[in-house]
């Protein structure tokens, strides 16, 4: 992981806890975003609908 990459992550953390109140480690959230990111991306959504469909 980079420098930049683990400071932004520990921004998050930290922005996260002021706003809800509740201190997450970083390992913890980090599922969290990974999954949104992977729902939001549409297009690898649609790869992976065909790939399943092929593998049948």
């Amino acid at each position: 992981m980079t420098p930049d990459l683990q400071a932004a992550l520990q921004a998050y953390a930290a922005i996260y806890a002021q706003n809800y109140g509740v201190e997450e480690p970083i390992a913890g959230l980090v599922p969290a975003m990974l999954a949104a990111f992977l729902e939001a991306d549409r297009g690898f959504a649609r790869a992976r609908d065909a790939r399943s469909r092929d593998a049948r």
